[in-house]
């Protein structure tokens, strides 16, 4: 089991019971760990007793902290970080996904267009990480089509230019002949 400990204000971990050993935790440290729903102070937990020896445990502090009810503060932050992205729909990229689909490579259109379109459908839902991640999908494939559909025009054209010039000096005209 994993645990997370509140040292002078900054929490840190996780860390085993065996790496607790050497955190030199007190019996009045905040502790917080997987399945526990509050930060709970080291003596209180069982599973811990045997970081502290038996001359060591001091009387419990009554009212030195509020309690907290609160998860580790990675996923505080992840939390406060997605619902300030989640004021915002990623770009859905339709337009350029059409765009795609009709003048470079239609089958990576296609593609750029399905997720362009779930991008606002799973936003709508409250689903902001799906739609980012539709968004980003959408966005690869567009640079792929995009891509691959300038990498053919320019085989096309290259093609034409070298058909034509193998024409005009077999059948004559203009400026090859001499």
């Amino acid at each position: 089991m994993n645990y997370w400990i509140i040292v002078n204000g900054q929490q840190k971990g996780p860390f085993t019971i065996e790496q607790l050993r050497w955190q030199k935790i007190t019996p009045q440290t905040d502790v917080w760990g997987d399945g526990m729903p509050n930060w709970t102070k080291a003596s209180q937990v069982p599973e811990l007793q045997t970081l502290f020896t038996a001359g060591a445990a001091q009387p419990q502090q009554q009212a030195a902290q509020p309690q907290q009810t609160a998860q580790p503060q990675q996923q505080q932050y992840q939390q406060q970080y997605q619902q300030q992205a989640s004021a915002y729909p990623p770009p859905t990229r339709v337009a350029e996904s059409i765009l795609v689909m009709l003048f470079c490579c239609m089958p990576f259109g296609i593609v750029a267009l399905v997720h362009a379109t779930m991008v606002r459908m799973c936003y709508d839902r409250g689903d902001y990480t799906a739609a980012t991640q539709h968004s980003q999908a959408a966005s690869k494939w567009l640079k792929i089509g995009f891509f691959i559909g300038l990498a053919v025009i320019l085989l096309y054209v290259l093609l034409v230019f070298v058909i034509g010039v193998g024409f005009m000096n077999k059948y004559g005209g203009g400026m090859w002949r001499y």
